[in-house]
């Protein structure tokens, strides 16, 4: 086997160096002299990615407060900066040009005026006897139009939640001229789980999000007040930093190089790691070697587990959130192509006194549970948030065993020295739910 090492003094060297032993024993010489020809542009972008590295952090007060990472949030400044009339002093500045970044379907003239559409969050709705709450609904009756945006940050798609949202806007719109938009944005621009939704919701990304922040702020220096600018800069920092992580001049470099190389970089990632299923079939393992722990629910990007200690009881079973499941508790482990992170949900369910009693436990303990402080809502409810499973470095040293041992060691302390704790306050609490509502 090819041991390949590189000195910082000399980096582009040492990776051709390993590239050409590599390919060699592997390919022909045209593929050969296409790895060392893309050496020199892997060395430049590799330095722009430890120069933004070493800026300085910028004050995020959305990091400060610990808001970042919720959807609703999200879903708040999205729908207000959509908000002709809202206080940001932008008019229809916003709404037109999202409109434009989404693509906007035949008939829809964003070169007119937009100020009579309203922007709403949470648009509630009844289908087939469930209940359900869009994130955001922009209409405009005057142009017979709306649009619909269903928000995911760190959440999956629960159940046939699009389906539900798509046929009761139907209904509510059901006149044939009425256009209708369907927007599905998350950080990475996943498509429906469900084939015969993906006709009707379009993906969009939180990079166009930060695109469209930042071209917002460059064009209206003039109109909105210094107060708005400077929370658009917050936000857009915010997403720079943790939902959209890589700058536009990263970003066009890598593009540049891509084009360039094509075939060769192709050929290295037919053969890149699959961070992702590795990861799920990792985690899996790891868990079933903890006593208690059982696999609750899949998706692409996430992993749910429950500890059967929860089984036992019947308020238990009332969760409505995760397709094939009806725990009203999971911790759910989000899974992209960076290091996971593992979230405590209380689910929606058809037993509000019961969630509200768990809120209500998780809150009293804020030693315990890290998102205290929650209030009950109808969606799904974060009570706990932990990082720090593993670290962007160890996805090098993915194959010789030390970042599988790492993810070993996390849980495991996790499942002995925290989770009990959290254990505790839950099973009591149930226990205690199930005796007063039987009149024990």
């Amino acid at each position: 086997m090819v041991q390949c090492r590189r000195s910082d003094d000399n980096r582009a060297v040492g990776v051709a160096s390993c590239v050409g032993s590599v390919v060699n024993m592997q390919t022909g010489n045209d593929e050969t002299a296409g790895l060392e020809r893309l050496v020199p542009e892997l060395a430049k972008l590799e330095q722009l990615l430890a120069k933004a590295k070493e800026q300085p952090a910028e004050f995020d007060l959305f990091d400060m407060l610990n808001l970042w990472w919720q959807e609703d949030i999200h879903s708040r400044t999205l729908t207000w900066l959509l908000d002709p009339n809202g206080s940001h002093g932008l008019k229809d500045y916003f709404l037109k040009n999202f409109l434009l970044a989404s693509c906007p379907p035949p008939g829809v003239d964003t070169s007119s005026d937009w100020t009579t559409a309203e922007s709403q969050r949470e648009w509630y709705c009844v289908v087939d006897g469930g209940a359900g709450w869009l994130d955001i609904l922009v209409v405009d009756r005057s142009k017979r139009f709306v649009c619909a945006i269903e928000n995911k940050v760190f959440s999956p798609e629960g159940g046939r939640q699009l389906t539900h949202y798509r046929t009761a806007l139907e209904a509510e719109y059901p006149d044939p001229d009425f256009i209708k938009r369907y927007i599905f944005l998350s950080p990475s621009g996943m498509e429906s789980h469900w084939e015969g939704e993906r006709k009707y919701w379009n993906p969009m990304t939180y990079a166009a999000i930060l695109q469209l922040v930042g071209q917002t702020i460059d064009d209206n220096v003039a109109v909105v007040s210094e107060d708005v600018r400077v929370f658009l800069r917050q936000y857009a920092n915010t997403l720079r930093r943790k939902i959209v992580p890589e700058s536009n001049e990263i970003a066009e470099l890598a593009r540049k190089i891509y084009l360039e190389h094509r075939e060769v970089i192709e050929l290295i990632h037919r053969h890149k790691p699959n961070y992702r299923d590795d990861m799920k079939q990792i985690l899996k393992e790891v868990f079933a070697q903890n006593s208690g722990w059982k696999l609750d629910h899949e998706f692409p990007f996430y992993l749910g587990f429950r500890h059967m200690d929860w089984d036992s009881y019947t308020a238990f079973r009332t969760g409505t959130w995760w397709w094939k499941s009806s725990s009203l508790l999971a911790f759910q482990l989000y899974l992209a192509e960076g290091p996971p992170s593992i979230s405590l949900y209380i689910s929606p369910g058809t037993d509000e006194a019961v969630r509200e009693a768990i809120l209500a436990s998780v809150n009293q303990n804020p030693a315990i549970f890290n998102q205290t402080g929650r209030t009950l809502t109808d969606g799904g409810i974060v009570i706990d948030m932990r990082d720090g499973i593993i670290d962007e470095s160890d996805l090098s040293h993915w194959d010789d065993g030390t970042t599988r041992a790492k993810i070993e060691a996390w849980v495991k302390n996790f499942a002995e020295n925290e989770f009990p704790a959290m254990n505790e306050v839950i099973v009591n609490c149930l226990r205690e739910y199930e005796l007063e509502k039987n009149g024990g």
